[in-house]
């Protein structure tokens, strides 16, 4: 489950529907490579799910953002990264979106 460092990942930049599951995201990849890694993002940027193709079998991973939203790229391209990458994509949360500002005064964290 996501260790390994030589593993393919696909970035699909822009968002998915994320009511799609295991079998509507295999259906969008097409045909997923064994041991390939694929990610998603919802429209909200607050929705991310990964899903791990292994030939007989597949993990989806989801993880929702309660606070901020995820940097993630527009457009409507696959990009190949590392799993490294990946990983500190999804662990980017924007702080930006966080704060409401009045000035120089923050007024409220969310």
């Amino acid at each position: 489950m996501l260790e390994e460092n030589s593993r393919k990942v696909y970035l699909y930049s822009g968002w998915t529907d994320m009511r799609l599951g295991i079998f509507g995201l295999i259906r969008l990849v097409g045909k997923p490579e064994i041991g390939g890694v694929y990610a998603f993002c919802g429209k909200n940027r607050t929705t991310v799910k990964i899903l791990e193709f292994h030939g007989t079998y597949a993990w989806l991973h989801t993880k929702k953002v309660l606070k901020g939203k995820l940097n993630w790229p527009d457009g409507k391209d696959v990009a190949s990264l590392d799993l490294g990458s990946l990983k500190l994509l999804i662990d980017s949360i924007d702080i930006i979106n966080r704060v409401e500002l009045k000035g120089d005064k923050i007024l409220h964290t969310y």
